[in-house]
């Protein structure tokens, strides 16, 4: 830890930001204070709602509005932010300070090239470059954040770019006009642990050569623990805690802060084994499952130029009750094949048999009643509910398309189906964008249940999901299964939070499977390197050695 105190770059005092709603006024910041030096990461954390992002969008001016009340004291280099005309501000933005949006691929333009976006921003502040002296500083930037073929991901549209080649394209558009400080919100949320630890690491890295003050902004205490100087924990848009890293994991003074550390899931954590029901064969059992994509050369329809073999002769069985996780990286492969076995999508060869019935040669009429017992609960509540209808209608929906209730019995279920996830059956008259992540998620399990199926097939249902909020629909849906004997195919990139829902873990890699086992075993001792490098990447809520800064 250096022991000289460098002047702070930029200086937080008093900030306050209120939003007027119909339901009156919402306080999203109440009075955060906070420093942020040169070669500095300073770490803002706490759940959704807590005011994180409302802090980091005020500093720079990009939550105001007509419903908006912005008050105290943000200086850059002196230089006062709050109520900063917008030029001034525009000049700060990107100049001075980068911004790291969450998702990259919204935060990009689609129909722009990643090279062309990141020249503009050089241009926009350094107006004297050329184009060509721009485009040439743009690759340079793409191979500095570890893109391999820079030249190409220029020329590349978003879309064209993984997960984590997009955010490291975001990465190098933020740094492209040399700011002095970064804020990076949620920068490495719902991708794969693999990539999630290139990601910290090249934000480590940038930080110490450029030495940039970096804010970032995250619920991820692991990540916190290895990236981080200092922390902020905040709450209901206060700050309740702060200090050191290392002071705050190892000696949390706020309730709050010791409950969010207790919520990170742990591969070192003693597990209490639910006894588990096994009928006398198993429930649903996959052989030689093949699912590949053509790829097609010129325009849509042209010739085949290759195939993707997303799903490539896997095999599993989950007995009843049972649980077993389907973990890998984006791209190998899980969503696919749970898709495929729920024939949502066509397999193109394999065998799959639920309860003794082979699907594959069901047709549709007898599959869809079969559906009734096979439900999924998607990746992402926001997408996945009608943002038009009423969460009673969304829960009431699969018993009315199977005509299993209607009228007053309709009604009972749906709030009783509502209970059950932990939620107030006056919900039912709400829209789901007046819930949380982690209420909207309860909503998606609720619809899952409501034909009472004896196979849930969960597709990263937490990896979006605040720790604690995270924790809470890990411990749902054990006790579901407890209490319903339900078996689960539970898809995940992180090793840690499989381990604490399944019984049995399946590694996928390439639309293949690499190691299958007992959870405790495969998480204790891995036979295939791959295995190794998930279990490996699982940010660690441990502070690192003389990883501290300035203070």
């Amino acid at each position: 830890m250096r022991a000289a105190a460098s002047p702070a770059l930029l200086e937080v005092r008093g900030l306050r930001v209120s939003f007027r709603t119909d339901r009156g006024v919402v306080r999203a910041v109440d009075g955060v204070d906070f420093d942020l030096r040169a070669g500095e990461v300073l770490a803002l954390v706490g759940e959704s709602g807590s005011g994180k992002t409302a802090t980091a969008l005020a500093l720079l001016g990009l939550n105001r509005g007509p419903n908006a009340e912005i008050d105290g004291s943000a200086r850059i280099g002196g230089a006062e932010l709050i109520g900063a005309p917008e030029e001034e501000l525009r000049r700060v933005r990107g100049g001075q300070v980068g911004f790291v949006f969450q998702d990259a691929m919204t935060a990009f333009n689609p129909v722009y090239r990643v090279g062309a976006q990141i020249v503009e921003a050089i241009r926009a502040h350094r107006p004297e470059s050329g184009r060509e002296e721009a485009r040439a500083r743009a690759v340079e930037l793409l191979d500095a954040v570890g893109i391999p073929d820079p030249e190409r991901a220029a020329d590349a549209y978003p879309h064209e770019l993984s997960g984590g080649m997009r955010q490291r394209a975001l990465i190098a558009m933020a740094l492209a006009p040399e700011p002095e400080a970064l804020i990076a919100d949620e920068p490495t949320t719902a991708l794969d642990v693999t990539v999630q630890a290139q990601i910290l690491r090249l934000l480590a890295r940038l930080n110490r050569e450029r030495q940039l003050a970096t804010l970032l902004i995250t619920h991820d205490l692991g990540v916190v623990a290895e990236t981080a100087d200092r922390v902020a924990v905040m709450r209901d848009g206060r700050v309740v805690e702060a200090g050191l890293v290392e002071e705050v994991f190892r000696r949390p003074r706020d309730p709050y802060t010791r409950a969010l550390l207790a919520a990170v899931p742990r591969l070192d954590r003693p597990l209490a084994r639910r006894a588990r029901a096994r009928g006398d064969g198993p429930l649903l059992e996959v052989e030689g499952l093949v699912k590949h994509f053509p790829l097609r050369a010129g325009a849509l329809g042209g010739r085949e130029a290759g195939r993707v073999r997303a799903v490539d002769g896997i095999g599993l069985r989950i007995g009843a009750g049972e649980a077993l996780g389907l973990v890998g990286e984006s791209g190998s492969g899980k969503t696919t094949a749970c898709r495929a076995i729920l024939r949502l999508v066509e397999p193109d060869a394999g065998s799959i048999r639920f309860d003794g019935v082979e699907l594959t040669a069901l047709p549709q009429r007898r599959l869809r009643a079969l559906r009734a017992q096979m439900q999924m609960v998607f990746q992402d509540p926001w997408s996945s509910l009608n943002p038009r209808h009423r969460v009673g209608r969304i829960v009431a929906a699969p018993l009315r398309v199977h005509g299993v209730a209607s009228g007053r019995e309709l009604r009972r279920r749906v709030d009783e189906l509502l209970e059950t996830v932990g939620l107030s059956p006056a919900d039912r008259d709400r829209f789901p964008h007046e819930f949380s992540g982690g209420q909207r998620q309860r909503i998606g399990i609720a619809r899952a249940l409501a034909l009472r199926p004896r196979l849930v097939v969960c597709d990263e249902p937490v990896s979006a999901l605040d720790v604690s909020i995270q924790a809470q629909i890990v411990a749902l849906l054990g006790e579901l299964r407890e209490r319903l004997g339900l078996a689960y195919l539970f898809v995940a990139h992180d090793i840690a939070v499989v381990r604490e829902v399944c019984d049995r873990i399946a590694v996928m890699r390439a639309g293949r499977m690499v190691e299958e086992g007992e959870a405790e075993r495969v998480c204790a001792a891995p036979r295939e390197e791959y295995t190794q490098r998930l279990i490996a990447s699982v940010p660690v809520p441990e502070p690192r050695a003389g990883r501290a800064g300035p203070v």
